[in-house]
């Protein structure tokens, strides 16, 4: 997988453009609260797993 140059740079800028936001969103953030991070993060996540079960779903249908 790490082979692929195209991937690998991919996958560099991804974790660059991930450490910027982290960083202005918690560390440069000065009303920062661990209990608003958590709770946005848990919403994302969980947005996240119903966008991937949906569009799975729709591809399976649209491929029989």
């Amino acid at each position: 997988m790490f082979k692929n140059k195209k991937i690998r740079i991919l996958l560099i800028m991804m974790f660059i453009t991930f450490s910027i936001t982290f960083y202005f969103g918690v560390f440069a953030n000065p009303n920062f609260n661990i209990h608003d991070f958590c709770m946005n993060l848990a919403s994302e996540i969980l947005g996240l797993v119903i966008a991937v079960v949906v569009v799975d779903t729709y591809v399976r249908e649209k491929n029989k």
